[in-house]
């Protein structure tokens, strides 16, 4: 896992990434008004991007929006003090998986981090249906880089590899412990995630909702879950 800090000299995280690197750990920090950050990357490694928000008087938003749609594959989260400035909704439709609250050890920093690169190797979740999920989930409005998005692909893909036998609370909390995360936490960015994806996109024309309601976490799943499987080529 590859890590790159956005912060000034002044910043709290500079003094993590000064920890960070006495822990061996494959870590960069460049300054917030680097205008290209192409350099520092490495796509064919997993990269998680740390971004101190006090170091933006303005700009932030503009500078996560052109992260999201210059970078899909990063996992970007704003670190800092505890602050009631920014909103967590908000800021996820900018890209941002969480606001990690200083103060924090540099190990547990780096160990929450992994939590979010771990399902790429976890075996329970693998599924070769996985492309077909992530663009159904695209088509309706989903955005890919939330953290909400990400669960519900899980999930769906585990209903599947299971023939559609499995209870929803089962998941979640297989889910949970796979991911080092709450129950609560994946049922709720799930649901948020199907909220926002409705409320962006004309749902009257897709296949798979014979409604424009908006549907429940378990609704969700099964439906796709469903069409897919009973979708399969002979």
């Amino acid at each position: 896992m590859k890590i790159l800090i956005i912060a000034d000299k002044n910043s709290p995280l500079n003094t993590m990434y000064k920890l960070m690197q006495l822990m061996k750990a494959d870590v960069r920090i460049i300054p917030p008004q680097s205008k290209d950050i192409q350099p520092y990357l490495n796509i064919q490694d997993t990269t998680s991007v740390l971004i101190d928000p006090f170091c933006f008087t303005d700009g932030l938003l503009e500078y996560l929006t052109k992260l999201k749609f210059s970078f899909a594959d990063l996992k970007v989260f704003l670190c800092g003090p505890k602050c009631s400035h920014w909103n967590m909704s908000q800021l996820a439709e900018y890209g941002v998986l969480e606001y990690i609250r200083l103060p924090i050890t540099a190990k547990t920093l780096i160990e929450k981090l992994k939590r979010y690169t771990k399902y790429e190797n976890n075996n329970i979740f693998s599924s070769p249906y996985k492309p077909q999920i992530y663009k159904i989930l695209s088509s309706l409005g989903f955005n890919m880089s939330h953290a909400g998005s990400v669960f519900l692909m899980f999930m769906i893909m585990f209903v599947i590899k299971n023939n559609l036998y499995c209870n929803l609370n089962d998941i979640y909390k297989l889910l949970a412990v796979s991911l080092c995360v709450s129950c609560k936490k994946i049922e709720y960015n799930a649901n948020f995630a199907i909220k926002k994806a409705w409320e962006s996109s004309d749902k009257q024309h897709n296949p798979y909702f014979s409604d424009n309601k908006t549907p429940s976490n378990k609704e969700f799943i099964y439906t796709i879950a469903n069409y897919i499987f009973y979708n399969q080529p002979n």
